[in-house]
């Protein structure tokens, strides 16, 4: 009985955790609102949603295991797990990334969308402050973690279903690795 307490008690303090650090954002003051950074320079910035793989992203390796850390906080002001949205009105996303093996917060970020029959789409995000990330992690570097894509158009993008993943090309790892997080969200384009 006392080993299945203990498992509960683990699991219901770890979905706090989770809540709490999905919700920085939600929670944060009005003195304390996201600003965005000037995105850096990836090919298709402004455009939308493009099939050719970014500038930033070219040559390096791209690996889910090297760090990256991310959560997408709200796609088009939903924070649902699974999001239908339509390809004729831009899509936006908010949420935070950041290099947890060398706890710092990589420049270039890239959204990319990855469809069950094979494409990837990708979009700039520009980087932004997120003071309560910062004190969630007790890491003060992690203040400039949070992305905006802005609105983002997703004409390129076919029709059909997509699994979301944020990439940050980092500063401080292995100068030829991209850092790949899957955010857990799905999108249903239509």
């Amino acid at each position: 009985m006392k080993k299945n307490t203990s498992a509960l008690c683990l699991a219901v303090a770890g979905l706090c955790v989770v809540f709490t650090l999905s919700s920085c954002e939600q929670q944060e003051g009005p003195s304390q609102t996201a600003k965005p950074a000037p995105a850096p320079a990836v090919s298709g910035d402004n455009d939308g949603f493009s099939g050719t793989l970014p500038t930033a992203l070219a040559g390096l390796t791209m690996s889910a295991s090297a760090g990256g850390v991310c959560v997408v906080d709200l796609i088009n002001d939903s924070a649902s797990e699974a999001v239908t949205v339509s390809k004729n009105s831009p899509l936006k996303m908010i949420g935070w990334a950041v290099d947890g093996k060398t706890i710092s917060v990589p420049r270039t970020v890239v959204i990319q969308l990855a469809s069950v029959a094979g494409g990837k789409f990708y979009a700039p995000a520009a980087r932004t402050k997120r003071p309560g990330l910062a004190t969630a992690f007790k890491t003060p570097a992690y203040e400039d973690g949070g992305f905006d894509t802005g609105s983002v158009s997703l004409s390129n993008v076919p029709a059909g279903q997509y699994a979301v993943s944020v990439i940050q090309v980092s500063d401080e790892a292995s100068p030829d690795t991209a850092l790949v997080c899957d955010a857990q969200k799905k999108m249903e384009i239509e």
